[in-house]
């Protein structure tokens, strides 16, 4: 009854994290609780480690572009898609040195959605190192069908 308002550490926001859609859902009780998205800060990481590869930041856009259509189409989680590609494409221009302590670092820095980084850790280590992953087949194929593309 002291009407100090805490936190619950419990309470998991889940999607509300990174959804636009976060106070449709929830009502106005998700207002200003949503951080930063996954994607976003994803491409920001981009921009940030590769400026000074302006084409090639282009391609991974675009190719981030075709993956959020694929995945709308598919039905597809797109937030580790686009992460593993982002991910794949700093780790191949050395930009990066270990891409899952580099995703422990964004999630504790960010707050980003566990499951979404728990899935781009198992689509980069099956493509990168060939590691078995288990419940991202769909994902692995379209990230390994993206980084396909000349980058």
């Amino acid at each position: 009854n002291c009407k100090t308002r805490l936190a619950n550490s419990r309470f998991d926001m889940g999607c509300a994290q990174w959804c636009a859609y976060a106070e449709q859902c929830l009502g106005p009780g998700a207002r200003g609780l949503k951080s930063k998205s996954l994607r976003t800060i994803m491409v920001d990481e981009l921009e940030k480690l590769a400026n000074n590869m302006p084409d090639k930041v282009n391609q991974v856009k675009e190719l981030i572009g075709k993956a959020e259509e694929i995945c709308e189409k598919n039905q597809i989680d797109m937030l580790p898609v686009i992460a593993s590609i982002i991910i794949i494409f700093l780790k191949r221009k050395e930009l990066i040195a270990e891409t899952n302590s580099y995703l422990d670092d964004l999630e504790s820095e960010y707050n980003l959605p566990q499951k979404a980084v728990k899935e781009t850790k198992a689509i980069v280590s099956k493509l990168l190192e060939n590691k078995p992953a288990e419940g991202v087949d769909s994902e692995i194929r379209l990230v390994e069908e993206m980084i396909g593309s000349p980058v």
